[in-house]
């Protein structure tokens, strides 16, 4: 084991506390989308992560001190039709997040996976497309901190909400 994994090893053994899937994840913000509010903007919270450095990256959960922090936003959408959301570098630190888009409830309860992107090469440029579930939905957007340096990165989000054309 390298030194790089063992330390961390050590640093999820530290954390203790382990987020299981379906529990619920207080969101750094929420926003709603509709047909009139189509558009909804963020600026993350700076966050570090060094696990692209190992192959322990999906054994570091969220909010590992030090080596591996994310970044979540609850979306209501009230309306069917697509859902976009991109995600740019916010800061020069950001050298690489992935992102992550799950059904949810209003509380932040991580559910079905409805995409991902998580491009080869570092970037911190993501983006994903999908369908609304229902007419009245949630979906928890998770920007995963995989290579941010020094004193952490951020990025700039948007969600953009194009509702399905009404039949008449």
């Amino acid at each position: 084991m390298t030194r790089t994994s063992r330390l961390l090893l050590a640093a999820v053994v530290a954390a203790g506390v382990l987020v299981p899937a379906g529990s619920a994840i207080a969101a750094d913000r929420t926003g709603t989308l509709d047909s009139t509010t189509t558009s909804f903007a963020w600026d993350s919270k700076l966050g570090t992560g060094v696990t692209t450095l190992s192959n322990l990256h999906d054994k570091v959960p969220c909010g590992t001190p030090v080596v591996h922090d994310c970044d979540f936003t609850l979306l209501h959408v009230v309306g069917l039709g697509t859902i976009d959301v991109k995600e740019t570098q916010g800061s020069p630190n950001a050298v690489d997040t992935d992102l992550y888009v799950y059904d949810s409830d209003a509380a932040g309860t991580k559910g079905d996976l409805e995409g991902t992107s998580a491009q080869g090469s570092p970037t911190p440029n993501e983006e994903v497309v999908f369908d609304a579930i229902s007419d009245d939905g949630y979906y928890l957007v998770e920007t995963d901190y995989t290579d941010n340096l020094d004193a952490g990165g951020g990025v700039k989000g948007v969600a953009t909400f194009t509702p399905a054309p009404t039949t008449p």
